[in-house]
């Protein structure tokens, strides 16, 4: 399996904007932009600038917040009002998975990748979830 360092490089070929965030020299979370639609019955699409909390990477997909747009302006189905999550100074929208996390579950822990991740969230951003209570 590559390293985080490694997979991060190669996900630069899907979303060149994908900026490590590091505490103590680790890689604590990644940020960056993803395109994705605006929800709520609509297909425009718009962009979503995030950060994905590594926490528990890979076993579980990464917590994924939203700094743009604002809370009030987020439509999506999957994407909760405003959470918490301790390295962050302030609450933000965050991503509802889902099924997705039992799909990510059932891959093999040495084929769960960034760039994996990364397809899993666009797939997401881009079909919401009708029935998903988040907003």
């Amino acid at each position: 399996m590559k390293s985080l360092e490694e997979q991060i490089r190669d996900a630069r070929k899907k979303v060149y904007s994908i900026t490590p965030i590091r505490q103590g020299g680790r890689i604590v979370a990644l940020t960056f932009r993803m395109e994705g639609i605006v929800g709520g019955g609509s297909r425009r699409k718009i962009f979503y600038q995030i950060i994905a909390m590594l926490d528990d990477w890979p076993e579980k997909l990464p917590r994924v917040f939203f700094t743009y747009p604002p809370d009030n302006q987020i439509r999506h189905k999957n994407i909760y009002h405003p959470h918490s999550h301790p390295m962050l100074k302030y609450n933000l929208p965050e991503l509802c998975w889902g099924g997705n996390e039992d799909r990510w579950s059932r891959v093999p822990l040495q084929r769960r990748t960034i760039l994996m991740f990364l397809e899993f969230l666009e797939y997401v951003l881009n079909n919401e979830n009708p029935r998903n209570p988040a907003r």
